[in-house]
């Protein structure tokens, strides 16, 4: 039974009780219709009997009528009358010849012939025919016919029959409900109490009940999964609650907040001068110091490397007289200033590389080259410091793997590190530098995997481990030491030449470092220029062509950039320091800048501030050529945007014409310091051909609005320098600006006194990913509708 389900449990149910109901009906039914026949039977013999008795009396006196009379029809036929069981009678003649008859009042009955009764009705129940003899000599006289009035006992018995009937079927029904009644509660008591918890639940909202009924089958299930989800909501409310009161504790403190805030706003202005003396100070100090920075970096190969060349060179002669004299002492001391010298000299150029690369001024000399020979000669030289941890070194490639096309120092470089550092954290164990070609379609991949049986790493350290400086963390660098610098410096060559490295980690059991790099890998022009065919001309193309200014000291890069825009329709003027481009920004008074922050002796950062602090200059719009750690830098120095090194070529001209686009009063002005989203946004604009601004700061915005008030502004909350909160409320203090419809489009988690806040000033706020490119062009094309008409 616990193997049937529901469904089928139902129809056997339905089934068992309509059997029960019909087969208890039915023998009853049975059992009072015999009965019956029986209690018939001898009611028809009674009443057989009782018309015989009639029948008798009356014969008796119509014979001594009849012996008078044959054919008189005065006969006493009425004595019948006081039996009610008699219907009719009649006399016949021996002919069949009726002489008298007699039918009860109020009966439907009639005397049929003779002869035709005599035939079929003799048998008939409720019938007698005597015959009429002399009391003399037995002649017949005639033939007399009673018939009984069978209607009352018809009657009586139907009657009879249906009370008999009703009593059967109630009986059977209680039964059947009495059946039903204990069948219902193995299928309807779960049910029943289910609807009771679920009711008790909606009432006091307390998801402490549970149904504790005891079922099977699919109700079982049912009532399982319906604790199991009341466990579920219950856990979960008990954790609402206290998130609750977590949230409660945190408004209290955001309150607290806003009124030290409102407070520290009261002093706002004083606060301002204040900070704006020591930014000034900053930017003095910060100039000097990038003057000293360039001075030491250009400086540093010639200053440090000379010397210490010329240590190491002295120390090894003086070591080899030391030895052939036999003063192993001296030789001994001398091999540990050798080692001090030669790894002073690897920091510093490890400083040089990582300076380079930032700058974008490391360039790739690309050769080709037994892969072979490159790990052979790397396993020879990092030999004496793997024997030095009491580790083997293992390598593993075949013989047949071919050559490679790339920069073999730099790969040098980055085996060296990579197998330096297993080296450094592992005692007594395997290093395995394994080499693979993967073939593929038109350039094979090269595999390089450096493993070691060391300590390994946790995952936060592999968080941060190709940070310039860093290393897994603080316990590392004290008792391995190193300056972090090796792994950064690795990355960077991987990728310069289309490759990377990757890390995969386990604390206490080892580590895995993969080097994928394309076999052969191409050379690059310009070295920090990437090229496309999707490039945006000059949107000026019958006037006069627009003039951009180019400051960048690297002249392979200057001459690429001025073609690049020569041929997009720009009239580019070119500027070879910071200086010389401060000098032709004031005389020439560009459309647009491009500066390039890592200038030699003034440097970007100071060029960009002068021109913010230039009034002739400050509106001309700036686009920064640097990585992605200025750019915060950038913007809050009230750069117009960044383009990161290197330099997509696509973006940089599509940049350059939006921002000299003439702007009308029907355009849309993106605030957005997110390359990505300012993109997804733009793509939207342009599907719908509206015209558009983009700027990555708050100051490029309020530079925008004041050569042309936008239809609408699409507004960032959080940027670098100044954020979507103070652009908005020097929006709202200025008459003209105040009536433009601002969107706001935030991955901020909004507070509720937040979102109170920028309700009335905003027309709606969208979070990033949450929303279609259709519902923003449905909240943008309002504004832009109404703009055009009151251009008409």
């Amino acid at each position: 039974m616990k193997s049937i389900t529901f469904r089928w449990k139902l129809t056997l149910f339905v089934v068992l009780i309509c059997g029960v109901s019909l087969s208890l009906a039915f023998a009853g039914l049975y059992i009072y219709d015999r009965l019956q026949i029986s209690q018939e039977v001898q009611h028809n013999q009674e009443l057989q009997r009782n018309l015989e008795n009639s029948s008798k009396l009356l014969v008796q006196s119509l014979s001594r009528v009849l012996e008078q009379n044959p054919n008189t029809t005065d006969l006493p036929l009425n004595l019948v009358a006081p039996n009610s069981q008699v219907a009719a009678a009649a006399v016949f003649t021996t002919e069949g010849r009726l002489l008298s008859q007699f039918i009860r009042p109020g009966t439907r009955e009639s005397i049929p012939g003779l002869q035709r009764f005599s035939n079929l009705m003799s048998t008939e129940r409720g019938v007698v025919i005597s015959p009429i003899r002399s009391t003399v000599d037995g002649r017949s006289l005639g033939t007399l016919y009673l018939k009984a009035d069978l209607t009352q006992a018809d009657n009586e018995r139907s009657s009879t029959l249906l009370k008999g009937s009703a009593i059967i079927f109630l009986a059977a029904v209680l039964l059947a409900f009495v059946v039903a009644y204990r069948l219902q509660a193995l299928v309807t008591q779960p049910i029943i109490e289910l609807a009771r918890v679920s009711a008790n639940i909606q009432r006091e909202t307390d998801y402490s009940y549970r149904v504790g009924a005891a079922a099977t089958g699919e109700i079982g299930e049912l009532i399982h999964s319906f604790n199991a989800m009341l466990d579920t909501i219950q856990s979960n409310t008990s954790e609402l609650q206290r998130a609750k009161v977590v949230a409660e504790e945190a408004r209290e403190r955001i309150h607290q907040s806003n009124e030290k805030l409102e407070e520290a706003n009261r002093t706002l202005e004083g606060r301002v001068e204040d900070r704006t003396r020591l930014l000034a100070k900053a930017v003095d100090d910060a100039e000097e110091a990038s003057k000293a920075k360039s001075t030491f970096l250009a400086k540093m190969s010639h200053e440090l490397r000379t010397p210490l060349n010329a240590i190491i060179g002295y120390s090894e002669m003086l070591q080899e007289d030391a030895r052939d004299e036999g003063a192993t002492r001296t030789a001994d001391d001398l091999d540990k200033v050798l080692n001090a010298a030669r790894h002073l000299l690897g920091l510093i150029n490890d400083v040089l590389d990582i300076s380079k690369i930032e700058a974008g001024k490391m360039d790739l000399f690309l050769e080709t080259f037994p892969l072979s020979k490159i790990i052979s000669d790397v396993a020879t030289t990092i030999s004496p410091l793997i024997d030095k941890k009491g580790n083997k070194l293992v390598l593993d490639f075949p013989a047949n793997i071919g050559t490679m096309h790339a920069d073999a120092t730099k790969l040098r470089q980055m085996l060296l590190n990579l197998l330096s550092n297993a080296s450094k954290f592992t005692e007594n164990g395997t290093v395995t530098l394994r080499a693979t070609r993967i073939t593929g379609i038109g350039n094979d991949i090269i595999e390089l995997a450096v493993v070691d049986t060391g300590i390994g790493m946790t995952p936060i350290q592999l968080s941060r481990l190709f940070q310039a400086f860093s290393q897994a963390d603080a316990s590392t660098s004290s008792k391995y030491g190193g300056t972090g610098l090796g792994l950064a410096i690795s990355k960077q060559f991987a990728q310069m030449m289309k490759g990377d490295i990757t890390v995969s980690s386990i604390a206490g059991t080892g580590s895995t470092f993969l080097i994928r790099l394309p076999a052969n890998v191409q050379s690059e022009q310009p070295k920090v220029i990437q090229t496309s065919d999707k490039l945006t001309r000059s949107p000026f193309p019958t006037e006069e062509n627009a003039r951009i200014l180019l400051i960048e000291d690297d002249k392979e890069i200057r001459q690429v950039l001025s073609n690049l825009l020569s041929e997009n329709g720009y009239s580019p003027i070119e500027a070879d320091s910071g200086q010389h481009g401060l000098e032709l920004a004031a005389l020439r008074l560009p459309s647009l800048i491009v500066l390039d922050v890592s200038l030699a002796g003034l440097d970007g950062w100071t060029v960009l501030t002068k021109l913010q602090d230039d009034p002739k200059l400050t509106d001309i719009p700036v686009i920064i050529l640097g990585s992605v750690s200025d750019t915060d830098m950038a913007l809050s120095l009230g750069a117009t945007t960044i383009v990161n090194k290197p330099v997509d070529a696509a973006r940089l001209t599509a940049e350059i014409a939006m921002l000299i686009t003439p702007l009308g009063h029907n355009h849309v002005l993106v605030v957005e310091d997110d390359a990505d989203s300012r993109t997804l946004i733009a793509r939207t604009l342009e599907r719908e051909n509206w015209p558009y601004r983009a700027v990555a700061s708050g100051k490029a915005a309020l530079r925008t609005l004041q050569q042309s008030t936008p239809a609408m502004i699409l507004l960032d909350l959080k940027m670098a320098g100044m954020n979507g909160f103070e652009l908005l409320e020097r929006v709202q203090k200025n008459p003209d600006w105040a009536k433009i419809p601002v969107v706001i489009i935030s991955s901020m988690d909004i507070t509720h006194e937040t979102r109170t806040n920028l309700t009335p000033r905003a027309l709606a706020i969208l979070r990033k990913g949450e929303f279609s490119r259709d519902e923003l062009a449905n909240l943008i094309r309002p504004a832009m509708e109404s703009s055009q008409l009151a251009k008409k």
